[in-house]
Order: structure tokens, then C-alpha cells, then sequence
């Protein structure tokens, strides 16, 4: 241990949470989170969790000393400032591996590795029968994680193929190798997972019930489940299910700022470099347009895919900062490098650049920044159905990161070339151009075909091999759907499903989440209280962590819009949208007199009840 950072010491009943004087506010907020998801998730709830801070009592400091096998605080290293953070984050990453462990035809044990970080869930998943057995190494530590099918002798030889790894690899024997059994996963172990689904109905460890079961013997009213508003969602799920309804507020003309998160405060990016983000920093943007004469607003917070937690965290703060200096009049956006849409490409009308590594020295030049390559050799992808939304991606410069689908400008330091895709669009043939120019000015170019290679671009590559030649498929779209969210009696929140839904149906004391089969928008009523809000936001980042189709947090945008500032796109949805009707109907009195609304010729609606005591 050290001053420097926090520590998380789980003790079963009680998880401490350990601070360290010197540690900073955003990694205190990061533990905190981490020690709850241990409680809930690996012992469903029943464990306490106590902060070791400047606050923490005399025998709250006792006893997480002693849950350590003795010590006390004078005894703890100062702070490290040999290592920095985000390297040492970095440098972890590079080293996680998924491994293999099988039993052949001959009755052999083997290993293989599978993987590297980021893994997939369906990597546990490889065995011919069922699962087998897997070693996950984190670089910090060694998991073995027992499958359900794994054979008998594959149990009883995985942990000794676990400590042979470790002495073939030179590991200090301190470190840990932990055994990890299917369905019963630490959330420390669920982490190092790009993505993480839970078995359906299944609620913390050990035996399965289903939700029958538990509200048979639930005699204590629980929040809502919200897993369960996707009982139904394969049969929504169809080719063609209507309209896609993009968000599109404007025509992307309206002006823009941008901010950089450099040691957790708003860094401006000069108008020069509009467009060129960096995968290892995360940016906000505010995004200003008007209508009808009514200026609005936009708030994109934009997180790089190798950006640490640290600032993807503080993107989100400034975000809500700049939201409150307006008065809460914005639209709230969160992006993740990959999945931006449409809306944010126009913004940058085919200029968008996103470079490997981290922050630009000041982009006087476009090769003046920290990461560019020492051997100056550099590949981008170009990727796009038109000139507003295609942007360019810097790749790994391997032939593995090739696509036939899209074009992609290869700088080498003798040439550029712009190699292009059979399935690349005219729009990525251009914008391969202009994307040439941006990234390596002042150069032929050279434009190759796919197939007609020459040595010395296969050469730039590092030689020639496979590469990926199949068409990605658009995930389905599904129905629009629109929930109502309250708060009961007992404080726990209550999800209804409205069907036949119109704008009358959007009740201005409460909060409603609408899922446009694209984004999913929070709509917070002007009467709603900060608890509705807090636990409405929640429900909709669950509802699309337990969606069983691809959608995960990183792929759909989840928009905060607050009564009568509604974008286009969510408007677009409804039949009919009255922008003035909020003033013509009368304001509701006190929630709980459930008066009426107002509904001008509208079908009764039919609503599904899903609070946890009708289930």
C-alpha cells in the first residue's frame, strides 16, 4: 500500500474502503463505486462498507488494519511519485490474457491463449461441450475460472496448471490466484470483461429464483427490476421496424466549443484543431443552434476509448457544470470513441480525426503530438454513408486492421497511399482524400485498389496477411417505447409501460424514459424531485445493461431532455407534438391526488404494470 492511492480490502461482512491522504477526489469516487459493486454484487448486499479516510473513527481503523494481519497508518508507504497513473494503468492493460485450459483427445491437459484485453464474455464459451476451465491473467493477479461443463479432472488440474503458469512466467509467489466458479464471478473478475451479462433472473449468488418465486416471499416492497421490461423483446425485435429515429436537431451549422480533460479542469482545443480528438483523452463540447428563434443547447461529452476512468468522470461533471450555467436548458450527451451520431459527424462536415494516443502539443502540425509513431508509419480508416458522417480512425498499421468495406490512407515515410475497399462508398473514396490531406500534407497520393498492392505497401504494413472481408451488419432497430417512472410510498422506484403513447401521456411532475430504438431519452418533467431523477437516469443505463440484444452502455446514447427543450428527434416520435401545450394545460396539483390528465380524443390507454408487487 501507499499514501498515494486507494485500496479496497473485502472482508466479507464489512468492505473497507481505504483512502489515502494523498490520494486524489476522483480516484476516492472510483473506490467508493468499486466497493459498493463488491458489496452488491459478491455478497448481495449484506456486507457493510466502511471508508478509511480523514473522518474514519479509531476501531474503524483498528480493524481494517487488523483485516490486513496487523499494521497500522505510520506503517503505509508515502505516495509513489517515481510511477505515473495513467502509464501504469496503461501498462496493466497490455498484460491481461485469456487462457485455455482443456483436456485433449488423449486425455491431456492443455492451454492456449484466446485473448487479449479487451475480452469478451463469450470467450468463456470456446469448449466443444459445454464450458471447460480458463486462467485469466490480470498481470496483478491470476483467476481460474471453473466452468459449469469442465470436466472433473479439468477442476482438480486447473489450479495446478495456474501455479505452473505462474513459476513458467516468474510471478512472485505473494500473488494471488484465485478460483472462480460460473454464475457465482467477483465483480473484480466481471471487470476485466468488455461487456458483462447477467443469467435472466438470477439476483446476487448462489441458488436461482425466478421473479415468481421471490415476490411469493418478498414481504418487503424492493425496487423495480428492470431486466423484466425485456420479457417481450424478441418479438419486437424485426427487420424492418418503422423509421430510424436519429437525433438530428439541426443541420450541424451551430457554433461550437470544445474542451480537453487535462488534470480534471476544461482545457480549451484551439478552432484549428476542431475535429482532431485523441482516443486517450476525453473532450466536451457545447453545441449551440437555434429554432424558431430560441437558442438551444447541446452538451456532448466525448470519451477516447483508451481515456483513463479519471476523465471520462470528469468529462461527466463539467457536463452537468456547463448544464447548471445554463439553467438546465441543454440536452445532456454522452459519446464513446466508435459510436457517435450522426448529429456530432455533421458537426465536423467530414473533418473528424480521431489519433491513437493521447493529448496534441498544440497541433500547430498534425505530426506534432505526443503519440505519433518514431518509425513514421501511421494508418487511418475511413468509414461512412455520406460526406456529413464519415470520419477517419488511426489503426494499429498491420494488414489485420484492414476492411474490404472502407477505405483507409496508409502514410509511410516515403509515400502515402489511399487504399480502397471493394465495398467502400464513393462518399469514403473522397473522404479518403481529404482525409489524406489532413493527416499527411503536402504529399502525392497514391491510390490503391484492393488487390493491385505492391510490395512496398504490404511492406508498410509489416507484410501481407488476413484481414476482415465480410460486411458488419447493422444491429435491428426496435419499437419505440415509453416508460413512466415514480417513486412509491416507500421510496422505491416503480416502472410502467405505456402503450398507444402520445405527448399527453409525458406527466410533468414525474420522469419518463423513452427508448426510440436508436438512443434512449430521460425526459425529466419540471415537477419531478432529484430522487425521481437520480433513480429514472439509473433505470435506463439498466434497462440497456440487461437489453439482450448488442446494445451495451459504450454502443446507445442515453440523452437527458428536460420539459418543453425537447430536440426534434424525440419530438419526431410522437404522432402529433404540440409545442405550446405545456401552457395550455393546467398545472397538476400534489402527486398524491393522481389528477387526471388531459387527453383531447385519444384511445384509452392500456399500461402494464410492472411494480415488483405485481411480478
Amino acid at each position: 500500500m501507499n499514501k498515494g492511492d486507494c485500496f479496497i480490502l473485502d472482508c466479507r461482512t464489512t468492505v473497507y474502503a481505504y483512502m489515502g491522504p494523498s490520494s486524489r477526489r476522483m480516484e476516492r469516487l472510483k473506490a467508493i463505486q468499486a466497493a459498493n459493486a463488491v458489496r452488491d454484487d459478491d455478497h448481495a448486499g449484506k456486507s457493510k462498507v466502511i471508508v478509511i479516510d480523514e473522518t474514519a473513527s479509531g476501531r474503524e481503523i483498528e480493524e481494517f488494519f487488523a483485516g490486513l494481519g496487523g499494521g497500522s497508518p505510520d506503517d503505509v508507504a508515502d505516495e509513489d511519485t517515481g510511477v505515473d497513473d495513467a502509464e501504469f494503468e496503461r501498462s496493466e492493460v497490455s498484460v491481461v490474457t485469456l487462457h485455455h485450459i482443456f483436456e485433449d483427445g488423449d486425455g491431456v491437459i492443455q492451454t492456449r491463449m484466446i485473448g487479449e484485453k479487451p475480452l469478451e464474455q463469450s470467450m468463456l464459451n470456446s469448449g466443444d461441450e459445454g464450458q471447460d476451465c480458463f486462467l485469466l491473467d490480470t498481470g496483478s493477479g491470476v483467476y481460474v475460472w471453473i466452468g459449469s461443463g469442465s470436466s472433473k479432472k479439468e477442476k482438480v488440474k486447473s489450479m495446478e496448471m495456474a501455479a505452473n503458469y505462474m513459476e513458467k512466467k516468474g510471478y512472485p509467489k505473494w500473488r494471488s490466484v484465485q478460483r472462480v466458479v460460473e454464475k457465482a464471478e467477483p465483480a473484480v473478475f466481471k471487470a476485466y470483461f468488455k461487456t458483462w451479462k447477467e443469467p435472466q433472473e438470477q439476483l446476487g449468488l448462489g441458488r436461482v429464483f425466478t421473479q415468481r418465486q421471490m415476490s411469493a416471499v418478498t414481504a418487503t416492497e424492493t425496487d423495480f427490476n428492470v431486466s423484466s421490461l425485456h420479457a417481450e423483446k424478441r418479438r419486437l425485435l424485426q427487420k424492418n421496424a418503422g423509421p430510424a429515429f436519429g437525433f438530428m436537431p439541426d443541420d450541424g451549422s451551430g457554433k461550437i466549443e470544445i474542451w480537453r480533460i487535462e488534470n480534471f479542469e476544461l482545457e480549451p482545443v484551439d478552432e484549428s484543431a476542431y475535429g482532431f480528438f485523441f482516443g486517450g483523452d476525453s473532450y466536451v463540447m457545447k453545441y449551440t443552434y437555434e429554432i424558431s428563434g430560441n437558442q438551444r443547447y447541446i452538451l456532448y461529452f466525448w470519451q477516447g476509448s483508451a481515456s483513463s476512468q479519471d476523465e471520462r468522470a470528469a468529462s461527466a461533471i463539467h457536463t452537468v457544470r456547463l448544464d447548471n450555467e445554463l439553467c438546465g436548458k441543454a440536452v445532456q450527451v454522452r459519446l464513446v470513441q466508435g459510436y457517435e451520431p450522426a448529429h456530432f459527424l455533421r458537426i465536423f462536415k467530414g473533418r473528424m480525426v480521431v489519433f491513437l494516443g493521447g493529448k496534441a502539443s498544440g497541433f500547430k502540425n498534425v505530426h506534432d503530438h505526443d503519440t505519433y509513431d518514431v518509425d513514421g508509419t501511421r494508418l487511418f480508416r475511413v468509414r461512412g454513408t455520406c460526406d456529413f458522417d464519415t470520419r477517419a480512425v488511426q489503426v494499429p498499421e498491420v494488414a489485420g486492421s484492414l476492411n474490404a468495406d472502407d477505405a483507409f490512407v496508409l502514410e509511410t515515410p516515403g509515400k502515402t497511399y489511399l487504399w480502397i475497399g471493394k465495398g467502400a462508398s464513393e462518399e469514403e473514396k473522397a473522404m479518403g482524400e481529404k482525409v489524406a490531406e489532413l493527416v499527411s500534407p503536402d504529399r502525392d497520393l497514391q491510390v490503391v485498389a484492393e488487390g493491385e498492392e505492391s510490395d512496398d505497401f504490404w511492406a508498410g504494413l509489416g507484410g501481407k496477411g488476413e484481414y476482415q472481408n465480410v460486411r458488419e451488419l447493422d444491429r435491428p432497430l426496435l419499437y419505440p417505447r415509453l416508460f413512466h417512472c415514480t417513486i412509491s410510498p416507500a421510496g422505491c422506484l416503480r416502472v410502467n409501460e405505456v402503450s398507444n403513447f402520445s405527448q399527453e401521456d409525458l406527466n410533468e411532475d414525474d420522469v419518463m424514459v423513452l427508448d426510440s430504438g436508436d438512443e434512449i431519452y430521460v425526459w425529466v418533467g419540471q415537477g419531478s424531485d432529484d430522487q425521481e431523477k437520480e433513480k429514472a437516469f439509473a433505470m435506463a443505463e439498466n434497462y440497456v445493461k440487461t437489453d439482450p440484444t448488442e446494445r451495451t452502455l459504450d454502443s446507445t446514447v442515453i440523452l437527458r431532455v428536460t420539459q418543453g427543450e425537447e430536440p426534434a428527434a424525440f419530438t419526431a416520435i410522437f404522432p402529433a407534438w404540440n409545442p405550446d401545450m405545456w401552457q395550455q394545460l393546467p398545472r397538476r396539483a400534489e402527486k398524491s391526488q393522481n389528477i387526471e390528465k388531459v387527453v383531447k380524443d385519444q384511445p384509452e390507454k392500456k399500461k402494464t404494470s410492472n411494480c415488483c408487487c405485481c411480478q
